[in-house]
C-alpha cells in the first residue's frame, strides 16, 4: 500500500492509482496518487446529502502552493487540461501511503520536505487535509479551493449564480451556494483569507474522455484562499470542510481521532500457512477495507453500498455481499442489522432491487435479490444459531416469499407446473444480466435462469430446515415435496448433453438457450444443489476451459461470435457488451466453492487456492487501491475495468476464502442450517 517516486512521479501510472476515502454514510473523497483527478467523481468532499445518497460533489481540490523566503514558489497540486498538465507538483511526489489514510510526501527542490494527508471523517460529511513541514525552512503557505455545487453523476459549466464571495468570520469560512445547496463551511489555521477570485476552466477527466466516452470538461470555482505559515515553529497547516455537521476541532486532532478510531475497529485476522505472504497482506488488508461499503441509511438502518464511486445499494448486491463483508469479517452483527432493514422493504414476496439516487420509491425489477437474501439468511442461521430473529421476525418474511413466488408476484416471476420458476417478461432484465439502453435489454433472459432455479431450490431447501427447527412440520413437508420436484426437473432439464455444461436459460421465448455463460457455476456453488458429483466436475471442467481468468469468470468463451473482450468505448457500447466477454470478478467466489465442492478441498485444491489469491494479491496496477474492480477485460493482461470498488468483487474474495479455511478473523460458531 505504499508507492516509490518512481510510481508517483510516472504520471501514466500515478494517474491510473486511485484511492478512496469513505465517510460511513455514503459520502467519500476520492483521487488519484499523482493528484490529478481523471473522473467526474473525484473530489476532496462528495458530501451525502441524504445518506446514503443525494451525493454532492462540494469541495472539489486544493491548490497548495508554498512561498519560500527568497522568492520561489513550489506547487503541490496537479491538474489536466485540454493538451496539457498544470501545474506539476506530481513531480516532487516523492512517497504515497494508503494507509490510515492517503499520505503524500513532497520533496521540493530547495530542500524542503512536506507530508499531505487527506481523511474523511466517519460519520459526517467532513473532510480534513493536513499539512506538515517535515524538513527545510517552509515559507508561506496558501491553499486556494476549488468549488463545484453538483450531482456527483454530473459536470460543472461556468455560472454566474454559483460566483458568490466567501463568508469569513476569524477561521470559519462558509460558502453560500443557491438556496437548493446546503452552505460548505471550512475552518483553516491560516491568518487571513484572500478573496480574489476566479473561475478554473476546463479541466479534463482522463478517464470519462478516454475509457467511458462521456463528457468530460468541468469549470470549477474559486472564490480566494486559505493564507498561512508553514515553518519549523508553525509546522502545520489544515484545512476542514464540511457540509451540515459539526466542524469544532482543529485539523490535527481530527486527523488524530480518526486515526486511532480506525485502528481500534481494525480485527486482526489469522492466516493459513498455505497462504502466501502477499496474499495474507492481501486478505488482511481486503478485511479491513471490507468495512467502507457498510454504511448507515438515515439514522438507524444499515446497509451496504454496491460500489465506490457511483453505485448505491442494490438488493442483488447486497445480500450476495453480505456474507463477506459482515459475517466472514467477524462482524455477525452487521448482518443481522442489514437483514433486518431489507427484510422491513419486502413487499409482494420480493425485497427491492435498487434505492434511487434521490430517495424515491425503491424498486422491485429483480428475480434474484429476494432469494439471495434468503442464502443470507441462510448463512446468518448457520453462524448465529440462537438469534431469535430468525424464527420470530425472518421466518415469517421467508414463508411469505416462498409463498409468492408459488403463486406468482411482479414480472411473471412464479412456479410453473414442472416445479422450475420462470421469471421475466418482454422488456424485463431480472437477473444480475440487466444491462438496458432504452427498451431493448442486451441480456433478457426470460424463462428460467440456471442460477435463479438453483437458488429457488436453495430457498426451498433453507426453508424446509428452519420449519423443521421450528415445528412447523406440515410447511416443511411441503417445501420439501416442492424442492424435490424443483431438483428433479433441474437435473432433467438443464445439463446439455451436447457441450457437457449447462443450459443458461430452459424454456425461454425462442426454446433453450446453450450459451456457454458463468451462472451454472452458482448453481454448483450453493449449499443445497441439484447435481450429482459427477455431473458437477464435468460442468466445472468445461467452465474452467472455456470461462476461468485469475480474477474471474468471462461472461462468454472468446470462441463465441458476440464475444467482447474489452470493456471500453462509450456508454451504449459499453452497456451492449457489459455481459458479452468482459470478466466478472465477483464471479471468482462462486467459482472457487463450485471447484471446491465439486473436486474436494484437500492439498491440490489449497494449493491452487493459494495460486488464486496469490494473482489477485499481486495485481498492482489495479486502479483502486485497496478494493477489487467490478469487471476485467476478458484477454491478457486482463485490465481492470468499471467500477474501482466493487462491493461484492471483495466481498465474494473474503467469503470463498474464508469458507475455505485460508484466514479466520474471529472463532467461529454455529452449525448447519
Amino acid at each position: 500500500m505504499t508507492y516509490g517516486a518512481d510510481v508517483c512521479q510516472d504520471l501514466r501510472r500515478a494517474t491510473r492509482l486511485e484511492w478512496l476515502e469513505p465517510n460511513g454514510i455514503g459520502g467519500f473523497a476520492s483521487g488519484t496518487v499523482s493528484g490529478i483527478a481523471t473522473r467526474r467523481y473525484h473530489a476532496l468532499l462528495v458530501a451525502s446529502l441524504r445518506p446514503p445518497t443525494d451525493r454532492t460533489v462540494t469541495l472539489a481540490a486544493l491548490d497548495e502552493t508554498l512561498h519560500s523566503a527568497d522568492g520561489a514558489s513550489w506547487s503541490l497540486a496537479s491538474h489536466a487540461y485540454p493538451g496539457a498538465v498544470h501545474p506539476h507538483g506530481y513531480r516532487h511526489i516523492v512517497r504515497f501511503d494508503a494507509y490510515p489514510y492517503p499520505t503524500w510526501h513532497f520533496a521540493l527542490p530547495d530542500g524542503t520536505r512536506i507530508e499531505k494527508s487527506v481523511a474523511s471523517i466517519h460519520g459526517r460529511n467532513l473532510v480534513v487535509v493536513v499539512y506538515r513541514l517535515l524538513e527545510g525552512a517552509g515559507g508561506v503557505f496558501e491553499a486556494r479551493p476549488h468549488l463545484a455545487w453538483r450531482d456527483y453523476h454530473a459536470l460543472q459549466r461556468e455560472d454566474a449564480t454559483l460566483s458568490r464571495p466567501l463568508d469569513a468570520a476569524a477561521d470559519l469560512v462558509t460558502y453560500r451556494p443557491p438556496a437548493r445547496y446546503p452552505p460548505l463551511a471550512m475552518r483553516h489555521s491560516g491568518a487571513a483569507v484572500s478573496h480574489d477570485s476566479w473561475w478554473v476552466r476546463q479541466k479534463r477527466y482522463a478517464v470519462e474522455a478516454d475509457e467511458r466516452g462521456l463528457d468530460h470538461l468541468e469549470d470549477h470555482w474559486s472564490p480566494g484562499s486559505f493564507i498561512g505559515r508553514l515553518t519549523p515553529d508553525c509546522p502545520s497547516f489544515w484545512v476542514v470542510a464540511g457540509v451540515g455537521c459539526d466542524l469544532s476541532g482543529d485539523g490535527d486532532t481530527l486527523l488524530a481521532s480518526e486515526r486511532q478510531r480506525r485502528e481500534s475497529a481494525s480485527r486482526p485476522i489469522v492466516v493459513a500457512d498455505w497462504v502466501s505472504p502477499p496474499a495474507a497482506d492481501f486478505l488482511r488488508e481486503s478485511v479491513r477495507r471490507g468495512g467502507d461499503y457498510i454504511v448507515r441509511r438515515g439514522d438507524s438502518q444499515w446497509t451496504i453500498l454496491a460500489g465506490y464511486p457511483w453505485f448505491t445499494d442494490w438488493g442483488r448486491d447486497t445480500m450476495i455481499a453480505l456474507p463477506g463483508l459482515t459475517i466472514a469479517r467477524g462482524e455477525a452483527w452487521l448482518a443481522r442489522e442489514v437483514l433486518d432493514a431489507f427484510a422491513s422493504y419486502c413487499d409482494g414476496g420480493m425485497i427491492p432491487n435498487r434505492f434511487p439516487d434521490t430517495g424515491e420509491t425503491p424498486s422491485y425489477n429483480t428475480a434474484d435479490a429476494t432469494l439471495w437474501f434468503v442464502e443470507a439468511i441462510r448463512r446468518y442461521a448457520v453462524d448465529v444459531p440462537d438469534d431469535p430473529v430468525v424464527r420470530d421476525s425472518w421466518y415469517p418474511t421467508l414463508k411469505s416469499i416462498l409463498e409468492a413466488h408459488r403463486f406468482g408476484t411482479r414480472y411473471g416471476i412464479a412456479v410453473d407446473d414442472d416445479g422450475l420458476l420462470h421469471a421475466g417478461v418482454p422488456g424485463s432484465q431480472l437477473t444480475w444480466m440487466d444491462a438496458k439502453i432504452g427498451d431493448w435489454v442486451a441480456t433478457p433472459r426470460v424463462g428460467k435462469p440456471v442460477e435463479i432455479n438453483a437458488l429457488w431450490h436453495s430457498a426451498l431447501r433453507t426453508v424446509e430446515r428452519l420449519a423443521r427447527t421450528y415445528g412447523d412440520d406440515s410447511y416443511a413437508d411441503m417445501c420439501a415435496e416442492d424442492a424435490d420436484r424443483a431438483r428433479a426437473a433441474f437435473r432433467a432439464r438443464f445439463p446439455n448433453p451436447r457441450s457437457g455444461a449447462l443450459y443458461d436459460v430452459i424454456d425461454g421465448p425462442d426454446g433453450d438457450d446453450p450459451t456457454l455463460r458463468p451462472n451454472q457455476v452458482i448453481a454448483i456453488s450453493l449449499h443445497y444443489r441439484c447435481l450429482d458429483r459427477a455431473d458437477e466436475q464435468r460442468v466445472m471442467r468445461r467452465v474452467t476451459d472455456a470461462l476461468h481468468t485469475p480474477f474471474g469468470l468471462r461472461t462468454l468463451p472468446p470462441n463465441h461470435p458476440g464475444y467482447a473482450a474489452t470493456y471500453d468505448g462509450d456508454a451504449r457500447r459499453r452497456d451492449s457488451i457489459y455481459h458479452q466477454g468482459p470478466v466478472w470478478s465477483w464471479l471468482w467466489g462462486p467459482y472457487v466453492t463450485a471447484y471446491r465442492n465439486a473436486f474436494g478441498d484437500g492439498h491440490a485444491f489449497r494449493a491452487q487456492l493459494a495460486d488464486w489469491l496469490n494473482r489477485l494479491a499481486l495485481d498492482r496496477d489495479a486502479p483502486g487501491i485497496g478494493g477489487v474492480a467490478e469487471l476485467y477485460d476478458g484477454h491478457e493482461p486482463h485490465r481492470a475495468r468499471g467500477c474501482p470498488w466493487q462491493a461484492w468483487s471483495l466481498a465474494e474474495v473474503l467469503r470463498a476464502a474464508w469458507d475455505a479455511g485460508a484466514y479466520q478473523p474471529s472463532p467461529k460458531h454455529g452449525g448447519e442450517c
